[in-house]
């Protein structure tokens, strides 16, 4: 059972938001004791009398399945905690190492990409979804967005929220949500047409 930890929120100093989702906003932010830089994924829930949706605790668990695995292009997860819960949510916050930009907003500033760069870029993201892949992860929801890139080039493979883990033995299947269409897995492509 992942335990989350219960400390007081103004241990983190929330600046601007860098991305919104449908989970949440993600803040640049600060540690007051630190001074260090961190990003803040912000999930307000609703609260019910089962406590945490199962969504949520998946993420976190899958979170620090992957912060214990040693590589570079995975992004790495510092700290997962709760505040007091007010009569119907709960805020979770998620604390991050912060990284500069993601993939499209790269490709915005530095169209064209020359063959070196896109080699490399495609050889530190195969290398993340291998390391997941060895660790039975899969992440299913590759795309600009969810891929980070420090200033030193460094590619970070990012939010799991989508993420599942898998068995050999255990037969699963995938819903394809049309939204996110044009990045999905081969993996999760392959297992719709075989499915169907």
């Amino acid at each position: 059972m992942t335990r989350f930890l219960l400390v007081k929120s103004d241990v983190y100093e929330l600046g601007e938001i860098i991305g919104q989702g449908a989970y949440g906003c993600v803040f640049k932010s600060r540690n007051v004791t630190t001074n260090e830089t961190v990003a803040i994924k912000k999930m307000s829930i609703l609260r019910t009398r089962d406590g945490l949706p199962p969504t949520v605790i998946r993420e976190a668990a899958l979170l620090k399945r992957v912060d214990k695995v040693d590589n570079d292009n995975l992004i790495k997860l510092k700290e997962v905690f709760t505040e007091q819960p007010s009569v119907d949510r709960q805020n979770i916050y998620f604390i991050f190492e912060y990284v500069e930009r993601d993939l499209e907003r790269y490709l915005k500033m530095h169209s064209p990409l020359d063959i070196n760069q896109i080699r490399n870029f495609t050889q530190q993201l195969l290398t993340a979804v291998s390391v997941l892949h060895n660790h039975s992860i899969f992440h299913r929801d590759i795309k600009p967005q969810n891929i980070l890139i420090t200033n030193n080039g460094i590619l970070k493979l990012a939010d799991f929220g989508l993420a599942r883990e898998y068995h050999e033995h255990k037969v699963f299947t995938t819903v394809v949500s049309y939204s996110i269409f044009l990045y999905v897995e081969p993996t999760i492509i392959n297992s719709c047409i075989s499915s169907s």
